[in-house]
């Protein structure tokens, strides 16, 4: 099951980091007794390293050097498939350890980010990132930015802002009507008066 990015903190990250150092000490340690485990393989169990003609040549008197080169050949491939198993399981683990600092280290710029824009929604800021901005602008950005990632982030919002404008609260606020006729303020008397002179042209008023 692949891991919430949330389950990943400092403190798991460090330990991944210590494991990972104990590995490459095992992995040093082994590499040192590796010639203890081959004579012992070869006393105790033979035709685990060797094939029967091979054993027969070990075997007999004759012609030493073939089988001294046969004896340096054997444990050249024993110790290098033996320590290949354990480099390939460090190297798999090396790979997740960078994954999740990599992880941790996006989350705590997020964090960051996030102290300084409560307001913005990151979700919505990565779907612009990823979806909004051309190649040249992730470009200049990443330019910019050297390698901050932090700074790449308000570099993204800022032109996150540009290309989505959110209205000023000022324009929400209702039209200034003073100088319009029907408006309150002094135009309330100039009204009056005319619809009084109005009413006294037809005979109804005063």
């Amino acid at each position: 099951m692949e891991e919430n990015q949330t389950d990943i903190n400092e403190t798991s990250v460090n330990k991944d980091v210590a494991r990972l150092d104990v590995m490459n000490e095992e992995y040093s340690a082994m590499d040192d007794n590796l010639r203890d485990e081959f004579n012992t393989t070869l006393s105790s169990n033979p035709s685990i390293l060797f094939n029967e003609e091979e054993l027969e040549i070990l075997a007999s008197d004759s012609d030493i050097s073939k089988k001294s080169q046969m004896l340096s050949d054997k444990y050249e491939s024993f110790r290098d498939e033996k320590l290949s198993i354990k480099k390939e399981e460090i190297d798999g683990f090396s790979s997740e350890v960078d994954k999740r600092k990599e992880t941790l280290g996006l989350n705590n710029i997020s964090t960051q980010f996030q102290e300084s824009h409560p307001e913005v929604s990151m979700q919505e800021l990565a779907n612009f990132m990823n979806g909004d901005l051309t190649p040249n602008q992730l470009q200049k950005f990443t330019d910019e930015s050297n390698g901050d990632r932090l700074k790449m982030l308000e570099l993204v919002y800022t032109q996150f802002k540009t290309e989505n404008k959110v209205e000023d609260e000022d324009d929400n606020l209702p039209p200034d009507l003073s100088g319009v006729n029907g408006a309150t303020g002094d135009n309330s008397y100039s009204d009056e008066k005319s619809h009084n002179e109005y009413l006294k042209s037809i005979g109804i008023g005063r």
